[in-house]
């Protein structure tokens, strides 16, 4: 939805900060909706994830519409099309590797977690 609610308006955004702006400011939008999910997690509010999710989208949009232009004017006309599907390739590589690697950077101390679950009292269940 936020592609669909933000798209003209990321075009917009763009003609008054220029591409490279663009492309910071949406990766600083994009930080702020990850740290929606901060606030959202604590309290457990479906309302929050949902805000995170679309603030990260619409950062999404204003990237994706600064970058296959930006990418464009950055060298010869002649090679924009080889430029926009080299980073269409190191996207879709990205995508396929990063779970991996923030898998192992956040589960590390998984196995120490597992070892102090298994060393907390049982509860039992009364029956009421």
């Amino acid at each position: 939805m936020a592609y669909f609610f933000l798209a003209l308006p990321s075009s917009w955004i763009l003609k008054k900060t220029g591409f490279k702006n663009g492309l910071v400011l949406g990766m600083i939008v994009l930080a702020l909706g990850s740290l929606i999910f901060i606030p959202a997690a604590k309290s457990r509010s479906f309302e929050l994830f949902l805000t995170g999710i679309f603030v990260q989208g619409a950062a999404l949009a204003l990237l994706q519409t600064a970058s296959n232009p930006y990418l464009s004017i950055i060298g010869p006309i002649e090679s924009a099309a080889k430029r926009i599907s080299m980073a269409g390739i190191c996207n879709k590589f990205a995508g396929m590797i990063v779970p991996f690697i923030m898998g192992a950077v956040f589960l590390k101390m998984q196995q120490k977690q597992k070892i102090k679950l298994k060393q907390l009292p049982v509860l039992k269940k009364s029956s009421c």
